[in-house]
Order: C-alpha cells, then sequence, then structure tokens
C-alpha cells in the first residue's frame, strides 16, 4: 500500500492544473528569441505587440500581466515591442496596437485586436487549454452554480443532511470544499495550490446577487410596472421592489425593472450579479450593440452602463414558469401608488412562492399549440 501511495505522488501534475513554480510573469521576446520562446513551446502561446509610445497598450498591460498570473502553467505570456522587432510584426501582419495573439503547436490560432477587457482574453484562453472532458464539465457545474455539494442537496429534499462527509463541518457548501475543508486542503496541496490560493476560486461564489424580474401592462388602459427581488445565492430574499410606471410600453416596463435592480444591487455592495429576465426581446435589446435612434435608447443605455460597471453581471433569459416569483409580485403593482416601493422583507403574500422557488419545485412549462 505504501509503494501504491508513493507512485501516485510521484506522477507528474497536469499542466492545466499547475500552480506554484510556475512562470507567472510577461516575459519579453524579439526576432532572435522568437522561434525557441514561441514557435516551439509545449504550451498555447499568448504575446502581446505594444510599443512605449502607445497609449492603449499601456492600459492593457496591467490585464496582460494579472493574465500571466491567473495561467502560470497553463500559458506562456510573451510581449514583443514593434520598435524593436518590425520583422516579426511586419510577418505577421500587425498594422495596430495593442495586438494580441495565440499560438499553439507553433501556430497563430487567434488575434484580439485593441484594448479589450479581461474577460474578452480570458474567454480566447480556456478556448486553447488541454482540459480533459470531466474537469469541464466539473468547472461548468462549479460556474455555473449547479454543483451539487450536500448544501445544496439539503435544499433539494435529496437528503436529510448537509454535513461534510469529509471533515466534521456541518454545512458541505462549494466555499466550504474549496475554503476550509481539512480533507481536501491535501488534495490542493497535491496539485500545487495553497489554501488562500484555492480559495480564490470561490471568493465570490457566495456573493452572487440573483436577480428575477418581471413586468405587467393592462391591455386596456396601457398601465405597465415593473417589479424585481434580489436574492442570495442560496434564494434568500434580500430586496424587493414594485413600479408603477403609469403608460408605457411593455418592453420599457422590462427595461426599468431591470435598471432599478441593477442600481439597488450596486448601491447594496455586491459585485457578482445574474439577472434572469423571461423577456427575450429586453434580453437581446441589452446584448445587441445600442442604436441611437432606438425610441427607448435612454433606458437602454442607463441599463448598459449599469451591466458595465466594474462588477461581474450577466443577463440571461428564462422561462415565465421559472420566475414565478417575479411573477406574483407583479401582480400586485397596480394595488400601489404610482413610483417606487421597495420591500425590505418578504411580502406574506409572496412567503409561499419564495419558498418553492428556493426548494427547487418544478413546475411545468406552458406553451400555446
Amino acid at each position: 500500500m505504501e509503494k501504491k501511495n508513493c507512485e501516485m505522488n510521484e506522477r507528474p501534475i497536469p499542466l492545466y492544473l499547475q500552480g506554484s513554480g510556475a512562470v507567472n510573469e510577461v516575459q519579453v521576446v524579439n526576432d532572435s528569441s522568437w522561434n525557441n520562446l514561441v514557435i516551439a513551446s509545449e504550451n498555447p502561446v499568448l504575446v502581446e505587440f505594444w510599443a512605449p509610445w502607445c497609449g492603449p497598450c499601456r492600459m492593457i498591460a496591467p490585464v496582460i500581466d494579472e493574465l500571466a498570473k491567473e495561467y502560470a502553467g497553463k500559458i506562456a505570456c510573451f510581449k514583443l515591442n514593434t520598435d524593436d522587432s518590425p520583422n516579426i510584426a511586419t510577418q505577421y501582419g500587425i498594422r495596430s496596437i495593442p495586438t494580441v495573439l495565440f499560438f499553439k503547436n507553433g501556430e497563430k490560432k487567434e488575434s484580439v485586436i485593441g484594448a479589450v477587457p479581461k474577460s474578452t482574453l480570458s474567454a480566447t484562453i480556456e478556448k486553447y487549454l488541454h482540459v480533459p472532458p470531466k474537469v469541464q464539465t466539473f468547472l461548468w457545474l462549479l460556474c455555473h452554480k449547479k454543483l451539487l455539494t450536500n448544501a445544496q442537496r439539503l435544499k433539494r429534499k435529496l437528503t436529510n443532511v448537509a454535513d461534510c462527509p469529509r471533515c466534521v463541518c456541518p454545512l458541505e457548501s462549494c466555499a466550504h470544499l474549496f475554503k476550509d475543508c481539512t480533507a481536501t486542503l491535501a488534495i490542493w496541496n497535491r496539485l500545487g495550490f495553497g489554501r488562500v490560493e484555492a480559495g480564490q476560486l470561490m471568493d465570490d461564489y457566495d456573493d452572487w446577487l440573483l436577480h428575477n424580474l418581471n413586468s405587467r401592462r393592462i391591455n386596456s388602459s396601457g398601465l405597465i410596472g415593473a417589479e424585481g427581488l434580489l436574492r442570495d445565492s442560496c434564494g434568500n430574499w434580500i430586496k424587493g421592489f414594485s413600479m408603477n410606471l403609469g403608460y408605457g410600453s411593455f418592453i420599457e416596463a422590462e427595461l426599468w425593472g431591470i435598471f432599478w435592480g441593477l442600481s439597488m444591487a450596486w448601491d447594496a455592495g455586491f459585485r457578482t450579479m445574474e439577472i434572469e429576465c423571461d423577456a427575450t426581446s429586453a434580453v437581446a435589446l441589452l446584448k445587441s450593440p445600442i442604436v441611437s435612434t432606438h425610441p427607448l435608447f435612454s433606458i437602454i443605455n442607463c441599463c448598459k452602463l449599469k451591466i458595465h460597471e466594474d462588477w461581474c453581471c450577466s443577463v440571461k433569459h428564462i422561462f415565465r414558469e421559472q420566475n414565478c416569483a417575479a411573477d406574483a409580485l407583479a401582480v400586485k403593482c397596480y394595488d400601489f401608488a404610482p413610483g417606487l416601493h421597495v420591500f425590505l422583507e418578504t411580502p406574506a403574500f409572496l412567503s409561499d412562492v419564495l419558498a418553492a422557488d428556493v426548494r427547487g419545485v418544478v413546475r411545468p412549462r406552458l406553451v400555446s399549440v
């Protein structure tokens, strides 16, 4: 048994799981070192083409530095001064800077031009990493908060206990597994990470804020209302609101609901948020380029500015049957005077619906035939 354990400990760690010991800074590459450092690299390579006089290059430089640290051991990050090494820049058709090229097995795979957000470069990097399918599935479940820990299983009535089976902790949550569990700490050490580094994967996991919203329009009168509720990652009530907006369009009500939910979340200090909206038209407007001639340009622009603040915020479409709590709140919007009404506590008429949402009660999808 001891021999078997020894052999397991001597197995090499895959590149995509290597942590400490890998190069975690951006290195300089030039004409003479290009083939050895970039073309012959076994790992995927990111190369930033820049120049000292370029303002946007200075803007993106800290982003490249962060990526080099986050993906240490998974990719190699280099920067090439186009003034000092014009031949390489000409060879790859670099006509504007900053330009970031991605290489794999010595071949150019993709280029990104301009001082783009960090998320754009991260998404491109992920496409070229060697990650086994099982690990991809695990990470997808983790990032989408669908990893069935005992805490999640208890909420769904799939178990009677929420204890961690590996230690004495009474609650097996994702944050516990990745930060506090003494048993899993040994696994992180085996993979080259310490407790703090592993915990960075989960720092914001339990700080996610969910914004469910709905709107309603009385066809006979043209009155519109917008409603929303803010919940934490466990589905618990944080705050809700209802707005009697007077006269307007259905899509206008949806956008106002999104805007006020974003504003409340930002002002409350949350920095990770997911908006769930059952109006495909509203989601499409927020995910498409804005058109200044659109009749709702002002409110669309306000929503986009809020979404692109310095936080992690996403918008997705869900079916109305998945949005029952917000739908129940929408029914009551015309009982209130015009204006914004905020609910710090769960309204009595919403308690049962919200509890069913937290338990994950399945509801049939209603479609017209």
